[in-house]
């Protein structure tokens, strides 16, 4: 399989890769009439996985829920949370995507963890980087350029994971304030404690929703330092739904209503009450949630959404965007939003890397 894909790159003038395209709108318009559509799906099963050794290598089709179902075996877990496992995305697709799930702040995200990748680059020759161990980089730290790379770099065929050991407990609490303001006051007072962190939400319109992981008995006291730290009592969660059942319907974008796009923006806590006063009189934006500490602001739009008004929102914010679901799969292609000051460092890298632009090229 690998010798076909090999040269289907290097007889190609002009290449996509796509796996089970939970992600739709990254993915290469559809119009391109010259570019040469490749399947990762076909690369598919896990090559090894010692869990003594907390690393799992995996063919790039693979998808996430088998890598997933394998380590819950071993008691062990993808600290990143990857998104829309349930949907079938795969792990070529979460590489080249780059995003991390809600709960992925007790360990960090999933460029931390993806340790070594193969790949085909645009000469169609097998290219291996990084390694099983921390420090084994030297000039381009190729696993670390693959994670949000859009598929610009070349054909990933196999990469390894680092792994941790899911922690034996996890507890949820909800907390309400009065103002969008308040509850960005109350998560960054949380944040700058020393508690069990692995994820939390602004839920709007003003809820803070925070998740702790670690040993069940120690869990109850932290919640209760959380209520003393915010000087009020967590919100009565619902006990006819397992603890997991919120964050799992996050990690698919359940917020997301059929035929609506999903918009992803990059930003900080300090830019957040400016971003949700502009975008309230924006026409077409049905929800906005933020995420991962405010790290992320996830954007729910239907079809009448004023991206031209939305981009200039974001440049003048100093945000960058990226529309990850296409709610009406019209093929526009990548569609970047807001502060394009890094597209011209990434377009030198690819470049480099594929000098003969058969990958898809972002537009400078």
């Amino acid at each position: 399989m690998l010798q076909e894909l090999r040269k289907a790159v290097a007889s190609s003038l002009a290449i996509a890769v796509r796996g089970n395209c939970t992600k739709n709108a990254l993915l290469s318009a559809s119009t391109d009439e010259n570019r040469v559509a490749i399947d990762s799906t076909s690369l598919d099963g896990i090559v090894t996985y010692d869990p003594s050794e907390f690393l799992i290598t995996a063919k790039t089709g693979t998808r996430i829920s088998t890598l997933a179902a394998a380590l819950a075996e071993n008691g062990q877990y993808l600290p990143f949370d990857p998104v829309l496992k349930d949907a079938g995305a795969t792990l070529g697709g979460t590489i080249a995507s780059g995003i991390s799930g809600p709960d992925r702040m007790l360990y960090g995200g999933l460029r931390d963890f993806v340790m070594e990748v193969e790949l085909i680059d645009g000469l169609g020759r097998l290219v291996r980087g990084g390694g099983k161990v921390v420090k084994n980089s030297a000039g381009f730290d190729v696993p670390k350029l693959m994670v949000g790379s859009y598929g610009r770099l070349g054909v990933v065929t196999e990469a390894t994971l680092k792994v941790f050991p899911k922690p034996p407990a996890f507890l949820t609490q909800r907390f309400q304030f009065e103002s969008t303001s308040s509850t960005l006051a109350a998560m960054q007072k949380l944040q700058t404690n020393p508690l069990p962190i692995s994820a939390i939400e602004i839920e709007p319109p003003t809820q803070l929703v925070v998740r702790y992981a670690g040993r069940a008995e120690a869990l109850g006291i932290v919640a209760t330092r959380a209520e003393q730290l915010l000087g009020q009592s967590a919100l009565q969660s619902n006990a006819s739904e397992p603890e997991s059942f919120y964050w799992s319907q996050l990690s698919e974008f359940a917020f997301v209503a059929a035929g609506r796009s999903l918009v992803r923006v990059s930003m900080s806590g300090r830019k957040l009450l400016a971003l949700e006063q502009s975008l309230q009189s924006l026409i077409g934006v049905e929800s906005v949630r933020y995420s991962c500490g405010a790290s992320v602001a996830w954007l729910a739009v239907t079809p009448e959404c004023d991206y031209i008004e939305l981009d200039r929102i974001l440049v003048a914010l100093s945000l960058a965007a990226v529309v990850v679901r296409d709610g009406v799969s019209q093929g526009k292609g990548l569609q970047r939003l807001g502060d394009q000051s890094w597209v011209a460092f990434s377009d030198r890298i690819q470049k480099a890397m594929d000098p003969q632009r058969k990958f898809p090229a972002f537009i400078v």
